[in-house]
């Protein structure tokens, strides 16, 4: 929880529970995994959320934002990754607006490992993020996820947004985890914090 002005804010991501498939692999293959949102009002999108797999992907990832209309990266951030089967918020050096209404896609590129449900069901809804029934992106490279599952798959990815709380008592579905509790799982890259929280693993 953070102040901007006289009010309170607070950073918020999708809920989408954990992975049906949490340690998936292609060898050889790398992904771009994205989901296309939209906000009900105009938010600062800070950062991306990952579910890491089970077993951490090897290499450099990125986490990244795009506008969907005219493809355009927004904002991005190298990051790698310490805990396999933690759930990871990845800051961007600099906020970026989110229109209310306008579609964007958060994705994450991993050079080998990923998670996945299948068959999700979308459309869903924390508001204010908007998911639509169209979803599950991808990109077999670091690039725009422009192709569909073909499976209404979620790689649980979400967008983390800071949204006014006003008087502290928290609107929408939740606020980031930070950290869990006991330990300090926060990894660092190029002076930003990356968070983990472990997950263990889905039934």
């Amino acid at each position: 929880m953070a102040w901007i002005g006289r009010c309170q804010v607070a950073e918020f991501a999708f809920i989408f529970g954990g992975p049906a498939l949490p340690d998936l692999e292609d060898p050889g293959q790398d992904y771009t995994l994205a989901v296309d949102f939209a906000t009900n009002l105009s938010l600062p999108c800070v950062g991306v959320q990952w579910r890491v797999p089970d077993t951490a992907p090897t290499g450099t990832c990125t986490a990244a934002l795009w506008r969907v209309s005219d493809q355009v990266l927004l904002a991005s951030k190298t990051f790698t990754v310490g805990v396999g089967g933690a759930l990871l918020t990845v800051s961007f050096d600099a906020a970026v607006t989110v229109v209310a209404g306008t579609n964007y896609r958060a994705g994450v590129y991993t050079p080998n490992r990923y998670v996945a449900t299948t068959n999700f069901d979308w459309p869903h809804t924390d508001d204010p993020l908007v998911a639509g029934a169209d979803n599950g992106w991808l990109a077999t490279e670091l690039a725009f996820p422009g192709v569909e599952s073909g499976n209404a798959a979620n790689y649980h990815v979400s967008p983390v947004v800071d949204i006014p709380s006003g008087d502290g008592d928290g609107v929408g579905p939740r606020r980031v985890s930070r950290s869990a509790p006991g330990r300090d799982t926060s990894a660092r890259t190029a002076g930003r914090h990356v968070h983990q929280t472990s997950l263990g693993r889905s039934p």
